[in-house]
Order: structure tokens, then C-alpha cells, then sequence
């Protein structure tokens, strides 16, 4: 039985967060969409409107004269609505009942990304928005990660983004260990122990055959 109803997968671009998606998306009854622009962040900003408003509104009498002059739908309504909206993105269209465990993977956590939120409060809000939250939070030697891909690109174009991806980690760092399991690129590809901790932190058997089976395909690009 799966430990969590959703799961969210992140990391810094080409540290494996897709890799990950796979081998999650192998076990039956999971289904781990891809990234969304962090979709969820903009929610989280209009729920923390929400909080302000109706913080700024305690000072004053509910009435036509007040500044703050408002009906009854507030934060707590909203957060029922965020958890039917996001449910229902990552569904698409598809069962719910037949899924255990549904979520996404996405790599924009940098505080670019952002956009002024930090990241433990905006996590604050999605264990809010999506029940019974697991993270998983996929590293990757930082050299590595720079030399893959996009990134040398990136970073004649982006001075500094290396540090932010250290930064990055270190915030990743700072989430409840409850509910948090890390795991290097490096570990999953030399099959290595922790791998099969993975498995146990969602509650899932280990299957050796599953995991060979997605580790034999190339994943991202």
C-alpha cells in the first residue's frame, strides 16, 4: 500500500528528476505527470492574498463603508478549491479511483523561480493542497549537473545560477525530514542500496526487473 497519496519530484534540471518520474510511473496505480511551470506557486499566491485579506479585514466591521468590505468565500474555501484543481490537473481526464498515489515532477525551484516566495512556505502550502505529500528530492554532483544539457548554455547567459543551484539544496534541505526522502542520480544508477530505500520510503515492493526494466530506456534528453 502505497505511504502517500501524492508525490512531488524535484531537483535542479538534468539531476534525474525524469529518471525518477520513470521508475515511479513503472509501479502500478502511480501516475507522476511532468513539469507544469510550478503551476501550484500561483495558487499558493492567491491563497496567501486570501490570509492577508482576511487579516487586514479583522480590524474592521464587515460593512459597505470598510475598506475590506467581503463575502464570505475566503482561504479555507480556496484551499478546498487548489486540492480539486490540482487533483484534476494531474488526472487529465483519466480515473481517479484508479490511482493510489498521483503527483509531478518539476525543476523550477531556483529562487528565480519563485518569485519572492521562499520555498519552505510555499512547500507549507502544497502539503496543504496536496494531501499526504511525499518528496522526493533527486540530487546530483553539481559538476555534472552544469556540464549536462541545456546548462553550459545556460550559465554564459545566466551568470550566478550555479550558486543558486547550490542554494537550491540547501533550502531542499531545510523541508520536514518527515515525508522527504534524497536520493542521488549517482545511487540510482549504480543500483545502489538506497535506491531500494526509495521503494520503501513509498511503501512499495522493490521489484529488480521494474527498475532494470526503466533504467534500460533513456529518459529526458
Amino acid at each position: 500500500m502505497a505511504n502517500y497519496d501524492h508525490i512531488i519530484i524535484c531537483g535542479a534540471g538534468r539531476s534525474g528528476t525524469t529518471l525518477v518520474s520513470g521508475l515511479l510511473n513503472a509501479i502500478d496505480g502511480y501516475l507522476i505527470r511532468g513539469e507544469n511551470y510550478n503551476f501550484p506557486l500561483y495558487l499558493y499566491k492567491a491563497y496567501r492574498a486570501l490570509i492577508e485579506t482576511e487579516r487586514n479585514a479583522e480590524s474592521f466591521n464587515n460593512t459597505p463603508t470598510s475598506p475590506w468590505y467581503r463575502g464570505r468565500y475566503g482561504s479555507a474555501d480556496f484551499l478546498e478549491h487548489c486540492q480539486l484543481v490540482i487533483r484534476s490537473m494531474l488526472l487529465g481526464g483519466k480515473p481517479g479511483p484508479f490511482f493510489k498515489c498521483i503527483g509531478f515532477k518539476e525543476i523550477r525551484w531556483l529562487a528565480r523561480d519563485l518569485h519572492g516566495e521562499t520555498l519552505v512556505e510555499f512547500f507549507e502550502f502544497l502539503h496543504l493542497a496536496m494531501p499526504k505529500l511525499g518528496v522526493v528530492v533527486v540530487t546530483r554532483d553539481i559538476e555534472s549537473i552544469l556540464r549536462s544539457g541545456w546548462w553550459p548554455a545556460a550559465l554564459g547567459m545566466e551568470p550566478g545560477v550555479g550558486h543558486e543551484i547550490v542554494e537550491l539544496y540547501q533550502d531542499l534541505d531545510l523541508l520536514p525530514n518527515q515525508g522527504r526522502f534524497t536520493i542521488a542520480y549517482e545511487q540510482i544508477v549504480a543500483r545502489d542500496p538506497h535506491l531500494k530505500r526509495l521503494f520503501e520510503f513509498l511503501g512499495e515492493d522493490y521489484n529488480v526487473d521494474l527498475v532494470e526494466r526503466v533504467l534500460a530506456k533513456k529518459h529526458s534528453f
